[in-house]
Parts: structure tokens; C-alpha cells; sequence
């Protein structure tokens, strides 16, 4: 079994289908809310872990709604796209089940879905994981034209082996400017552990007296395992020719770590 890794320094055929993708616990135009949006979990061999999602209608009608699985990842642009379950190496697929999948609600109701994942031992040897989405049908008969509109809205799930942890590497630094002079700090970050991390980025601008002339944060960011992400940082003030450091804070939600980082830069005349 690995050890755990620390922080490191180095979319019926019809003519038209609406899907709405909802990551979050906020309502879109008063349909559904699901809370909450995100499960990380923590499974060990063959143990049964049983969560819940909470579904409310928030419309003026009566929706009939099916719970579906879904894979998962991110593109190049960090955005989330799903597959058919079964199609990534990640797959919860087979592990997975609902209690109820298919439920009605009238307006104002809420339902208790639970879910239960099993993972067999052999199995449990990488992160797995996928998105619920609760989805309702709507057939539309506008002039003539049949449509039907498939709204989702999803709630993420993670499921991390017991004896894995994250492990993170800045591997560049650089403060640079562009073609209109705008500086910007730039940052390669990669996760060469086993499981997904999260971070947030904390960052000062010092001058050469060591005063502070600007703070800021970057909201959070995910990498999965094997995955390499660059943050840009642009630095709003106007800076005078002379030497600066550029001091950041990396932090992980749900751990103690942290990295600290400085860029020293000189701005030229």
C-alpha cells in the first residue's frame, strides 16, 4: 500500500435539447436545488459508505425526476465534462447505487436520495469519481416543432482511497510583463499524487523599503492526480521602476499545509 505523500516543493430525438449543468447548491431559474453540491468521501476496503443528497422543488409544479451517473473530468480549459458511466479508468461505475433513482416531487417538497458506494479491494486502488444529476423532462410544442428540454442539476462525488493523500509541485515561477506592459505573476502548478487537491493562492507585492503595496487572492482551484494547471495572478498597481518581491501563500482546504513562495523581480527603467 503507498504511503502518504507530503506538500512538495518541486449532450427522443427532437429538434432541440437544453441541457442546464448546475454544480453548485443554488437554484437556476427556481427549478431544483440539491445540496449539498460536492461528497469527497474516504472508502476502505469493502466497507459500505452510505451519503445523502437533499432535492427540493422549488418550481409552481409537480416534476418527475430521475437520479442518472455520470463520469467525469476537466478539458484543457479546466472545465468539467461528463461521459456515460463506465467510459473512464475513475468510473464509479458498478459500485454505485441509489435509493430512490426515480421520485416526484410536488412544489415545495423535498426528497432524501441516499447513495451507497461499495468498493471491493482490489479496486480500491485510485480515486475514483463522478456526478449525480438529478434531471427532469420537459416536452415543449411550440408552432409545431416538438422539443424537449433536459434540465440537470448535479452534485460532484469523490471517492479517495484511505492511505492516499495529496501531493503538490510548483514546478515554475516567473513575474513577467506583456506586449502593454501589464505584469503578471505566473505560476505551474502540478499534482504528481494520487487523488485530486485543491489550493488557494494568497499573494503580497513588496517594495524595496518592504512595504506591502498590493494583496490579493486567487479563489480555489483543482488539480486531479497527474494534472498540471497554470495561474496567472495580474498585478494591478502601477509600479515604479525598482526592485520587488512577489510573496505567496499556497493553501489546501481540508489540510494543515501550506507553501510559501517568493518571486524577486526588478522593473527596469
Amino acid at each position: 500500500m503507498r504511503k502518504k505523500a507530503a506538500v512538495n516543493i518541486v449532450f427522443k430525438l427532437v429538434l432541440t435539447v437544453l441541457f442546464i449543468f448546475l454544480f453548485s447548491s443554488v437554484s437556476l431559474n427556481a427549478t431544483v436545488r440539491i445540496e449539498p453540491s460536492r461528497h469527497i468521501l474516504t472508502l476502505y476496503p469493502d466497507v459500505r459508505v452510505t451519503e445523502t443528497i437533499s432535492v427540493t422543488n422549488q418550481t409552481g409544479e409537480t416534476l418527475d425526476l430521475i437520479a442518472n451517473f455520470y463520469d467525469w473530468n476537466l478539458n484543457e480549459r479546466y472545465e468539467l465534462e461528463t461521459y456515460p458511466s463506465g467510459t473512464l479508468e475513475s468510473s464509479l461505475e458498478g459500485l454505485f447505487r441509489f435509493n430512490p433513482r426515480n421520485f416526484t416531487l410536488s412544489p415545495g417538497e423535498t426528497q432524501i436520495v441516499r447513495f451507497t458506494i461499495h468498493i471491493p479491494e482490489e479496486k480500491n486502488n485510485i480515486e475514483r469519481r463522478g456526478i449525480i444529476f438529478v434531471e427532469h423532462e420537459e416536452n415543449m410544442d411550440e408552432e409545431g416543432i416538438g422539443a424537449t428540454i433536459l434540465t440537470r442539476i448535479g452534485t460532484t462525488v469523490y471517492a479517495i482511497p484511505g492511505d492516499f493523500n495529496f501531493a503538490f509541485n510548483l514546478r515554475d515561477k516567473q513575474v513577467v510583463k506583456n506586449n502593454q506592459n501589464q505584469i503578471f505573476g505566473a505560476y505551474l502548478t502540478r499534482n504528481i499524487g494520487d487523488i485530486h487537491l485543491r489550493f488557494t493562492l494568497e499573494y503580497s507585492l513588496i517594495n524595496a523599503n518592504g512595504r506591502k503595496i498590493e494583496e490579493g487572492k486567487v479563489e480555489e482551484k483543482v488539480l486531479l492526480p497527474g494534472m498540471e494547471r497554470g495561474i496567472i495572478v495580474p498585478l494591478n498597481s502601477q509600479l515604479e521602476p525598482g526592485d520587488y518581491q512577489m510573496v505567496s501563500r499556497f493553501k489546501f482546504p481540508g489540510s494543515l499545509e501550506i507553501l510559501d513562495d517568493i518571486i524577486s523581480f526588478t522593473v527596469e527603467q
